[in-house]
């Protein structure tokens, strides 16, 4: 008995001895939720690697834990399979190992890659698109995107149908759709159809429809609009093949016009019998009258300015669809640095009666005082009082052009400057005589002219397409009159500018989640005739260029890792050069896009590289002064653009004595604001 109890006893206890031991060992490839941390990730390749590694951690979420799930382990080994599949590695196969890191806390996962072969594109199927009118067939098969022996990728397939249903849809077939592709593989020896797919391209385009009629409802009409003032904006006319493109026109044409909002066009009725399509808009007319007060505070010449302005508008001046603006602002920093302005717009819509030209009128006044210099003798200041008129006339282009618009400009100016000290001069006599706190006039008269191309598919989050701009400012026609019947200074030369853009969507899913962004800008002013005039009988000669009309650098839209015109080594940073060459790349991202959170969806980041610099002319450039800047920032979009902030570093500063390069400085001065890092603040695209 004796012993059947300590043999009983003995087993009882080896019993628990081995599920102790079971508890204790965690099996790696055990399903239990075991808590393992994530030591290495590995990717490993049965043949060749055509993708850099870094592309494919960008691709898992692997990573992006210190834990190691094994579910989601198992998702990125088909994330990466899709996207060897989407690039056209059709037969990729992927398959994943686990083992413990350093200990048996940690493990090691691995990605085994076996990429085979890439597929090409033996032929492209159109179904669908046999019986279109013949014109729109010509569009269809004109400029494809994908055509055979190319490789197979997705992003490229999408394109295609996304041009084809485009054509479509801006050429009457309002009903058009696109359905799924095939992709179709071949098993077989034949040596011309190896690793070859076909391409099939479904459509549907359903019957081809025109424009019928556009009912239009103003809601809140307290100021009796007409609805002329509305159907003016409508870029189609009805009878006319129906167009998506020109909806979406007439749409932006009507958030223009700043008393109505909600302007959009939906479909009211499809008659298919006369294949006909009837809209309809339900705008509301807003306030009329707006007065808005606001707090401003600028950093002007080194000296921070804190004021308040107060605006007013009326957005339906004398009918249709003019707005007035008129407002008035000040500014102070102490009792002697002072400024204060006036501002009256006035925008035109069908300007001589035509919907394509717009007219905007600026009158503005200015009164300020400012320092001119300061030495070991004492400040001297002086008082200016500007009177400016800017005029401009734009006119848009038809569509089939290059150019989008044509801008043409008259601006008129003077300055009355005072001198609150004395000067010396020499009179026609040659005698030194002293000149009480003078007072003269400088008069500007400048016309300019201007080609936009814009073909970006957004204004406040472009993710595509092209702009580009060539101007053109002379100023010695009116003024020379001027000069020579009022004895005043005038402005002499003409200046040529041109600024260009392009950005590019790399998302996989070309949703604007990640775009690429350029900017190039280069100017020069040239400066000929004389500037000379009489103070009290006695000549002076002035400047050519006004300060305003020179180019400045540096700041919120600039090189960001300077302060605002505060970049140049050639010239005085605060007056401005005679030539620009102002650049940057900057990649953005916002990647709560489709976030159901709305306070998050509309976050972005930044990171920039800029580059540029100020010289007196063009004959001064010098291509080591060209000043470099690195930096990153967050964006937050609103319906009135994007307030940012950013952080900028002086990359590469050709003015440092020492150090030129920003990894030659010491730590302590890398971070430190004003020497080598700029801190901005900005509204709207920096470019």
């Amino acid at each position: 008995m004796s012993f059947f109890r300590h043999f009983f006893t003995f087993c009882l206890l080896l019993l628990c001895l081995g599920a102790y031991s079971q508890d204790s060992e965690q099996d790696i490839n055990d399903p239990k939720n075991y808590r393992l941390s994530l030591q290495e990730v590995r990717f490993q390749f049965a043949d060749k690697q055509s993708f850099d590694t870094e592309i494919l951690e960008g691709i898992i979420n692997t990573t992006k834990s210190t834990d190691f799930l094994r579910s989601e382990f198992y998702t990125d080994s088909k994330r990466i399979q899709k996207y060897y599949f989407d690039n056209g590695y059709l037969d990729a196969q992927i398959d994943t190992s686990s083992q413990y890191g350093d200990d048996s806390t940690k493990v090691i996962a691995t990605f085994i890659i076996n990429e085979k072969a890439r597929y090409r594109i033996n032929k492209v199927i159109y179904n669908g698109i046999e019986n279109v009118s013949a014109d729109v067939y010509s569009l269809l098969t004109t400029g494809t995107i994908i055509s055979p022996d190319k490789h197979y990728n997705k992003s490229e397939v999408q394109l295609e149908i996304s041009r084809i249903l485009g054509i479509l849809l801006n050429n009457g077939y309002a009903l058009a759709q696109a359905d799924i592709p095939d992709i179709v593989k071949f098993v077989t020896k034949e040596a011309k159809l190896t690793d070859k797919v076909d391409i099939i391209l479904n459509f549907t385009p359903r019957d081809r429809y025109r424009f019928g009629k556009t009912a239009i409802t103003l809601s809140n009409n307290i100021y009796d609009i007409e609805i002329d003032d509305l159907r003016r904006e409508l870029e189609y006319s009805e009878g006319e093949i129906y167009s998506k493109e020109k909806l979406v026109a007439s749409e932006n044409r009507i958030s223009k016009i700043a008393i109505f909002e909600n302007g959009r066009i939906q479909i009211d009725n499809i008659d298919s019998s006369k294949n006909i399509i009837d809209l309809k808009i339900n705008a509301v007319v807003t306030d009329k009258y707006e007065l808005k007060p606001e707090v401003l505070g600028y950093e002007i010449g080194g000296r921070f300015y804190l004021g308040a302005g107060l605006t007013f508008s009326n957005k339906y001046f004398f009918g249709g669809g003019r707005v007035f603006t008129a407002g008035v602002k000040g500014l102070v920093h102490d009792l002697d640095f002072y400024r204060y302005e006036g501002l009256a717009t006035l925008y035109q819509p069908h300007l001589f009666d035509n919907d394509k030209i717009t007219g905007n009128n600026n009158f503005g006044v200015t009164s300020r005082r400012e320092e001119l210099l300061e030495d070991s003798t004492g400040s001297y200041q002086l008082g200016i009082t500007s009177v400016k008129n800017l005029a401009s006339i734009k006119y848009e282009l038809r569509s089939f052009t290059y150019f989008n618009n044509l801008v043409i400009d008259w601006r008129l100016a003077n300055d009355r400057i005072k001198f609150f000290f004395d000067l010396k001069g020499v009179n026609a006599a040659g005698d030194t005589v002293l000149i009480r706190q003078p007072t003269f006039n400088n008069f500007t008269s400048a016309i300019g002219l201007s080609l936009i191309h814009n073909h970006l598919n957004s204004l406040q989050y472009p993710t595509d397409g092209t702009y580009s701009s060539y101007s053109f400012e002379e100023t010695g026609l009116l003024g020379s009159v001027v000069k020579k019947l009022f004895n005043t200074a005038t402005s002499s030369y003409f200046k040529l500018t041109t600024q260009n853009k392009i950005f590019f969507d790399i998302s996989d899913e070309k949703d604007g989640k990640s775009v690429l962004g350029s900017k190039f800008i280069v100017g020069n002013i040239f400066q000929y005739g004389k500037n000379e005039y009489f103070v009290d009988e006695i000549p002076v000669a002035d400047e050519l260029v006004p300060n305003d009309a020179n180019y400045v650098i540096g700041g919120s839209s600039s090189v960001r890792g300077w302060r605002a015109g505060s970049l140049s080594e050639d010239v005085d940073p605060v007056i401005g050069g005679g030539f620009i060459i102002d650049g940057s790349f900057e990649h953005r991202t916002k990647p709560f896009a489709n976030s159901k959170n709305t306070l998050i969806r509309d976050l972005g980041f930044a990171t920039f590289v800029d580059y540029g610099n100020i010289w007196s002319s063009y004959k001064a450039f010098r291509p080591d002064h060209i000043a470099i800047a690195i930096g990153g920032g967050i964006r937050y979009y609103t319906i009135v653009g994007a307030f940012r902030f950013d952080v900028g570093w002086k990359l590469f500063d050709p003015g440092a004595d020492a150090d030129k390069w920003l990894f030659q400085n010491d730590i302590s001065t890398i971070f430190r604001s004003g020497y080598k890092m700029a801190i901005q603040f900005g509204i709207g695209n920096t470019f």
